[in-house]
């Protein structure tokens, strides 16, 4: 279906980071897009319109097994895709952005890589962004107890981390941060891929 290699620039980080709102500020650049994702998770008020194609389980075990899915995992109890019909020719370079979720079964098509971008950002500037997206005080508090706990921590915070092969400190001047992470993405070959599997 796909002549060449696809790069998904995953953008991964505790709740609160700034996923979300730097992939599509970096997209609105230019040179790479932003993708919809499905996923079996509850919809949430701070989702962004068509970030996310909401499905049952029974629906993505059926994409799942008819082989739509490039890339996909398993984090916290629900499941994440990103369907090979979504990118269509949407990007001529056929590089995307996107936040993910790199839970301990992420799968990736033989024509697919993922360069995992870790946003690192206090608890107090999460939670204070958090507030400002209109999370309840009640919602927040339980999260950040949820990721702060040592099994969190141990099952996927560690191993998200220890996937992702850049790190930027995201609590920089919001602009700052999207130009760090626009310059990866035009720094970034297809040898680095090569590179970093040996």
């Amino acid at each position: 279906m796909f002549e060449k290699s696809i790069i998904f620039f995953c953008l991964a980080g505790l709740t609160g980071a700034g996923k979300t709102t730097l992939s599509e500020a970096v997209s609105r650049l230019g040179s790479i897009e932003n993708i919809q994702k499905i996923t079996t998770r509850p919809q949430r008020e701070s989702d962004f319109a068509e970030e996310y194609k909401f499905i049952n389980l029974e629906t993505y075990n059926k994409l799942r097994e008819q082989g739509y899915f490039v890339l996909q995992t398993e984090f916290y109890g629900h499941y994440y895709a990103i369907d090979k019909r979504s990118i269509g020719n949407k990007c001529e370079n056929m590089r995307f952005i996107t936040p993910w979720a790199f839970g301990n079964n992420n799968e990736c098509a033989p024509f697919v890589k993922c360069l995992g971008v870790w946003l690192e950002v206090s608890q107090e500037e999460r939670a204070a962004r958090m507030l400002k997206r209109g999370d309840s005080p009640a919602l927040i508090t339980q999260r950040l107890k949820m990721e702060a706990s040592s099994d969190f921590q141990s099952k996927y915070v560690i191993q998200q981390r220890q996937q992702c092969h850049r790190s930027i400190n995201a609590q920089i001047p919001f602009q700052e941060a999207v130009n760090q992470v626009r310059q990866i993405v035009l720094d970034t070959r297809p040898g680095f891929f090569s590179a970093s599997e040996q």
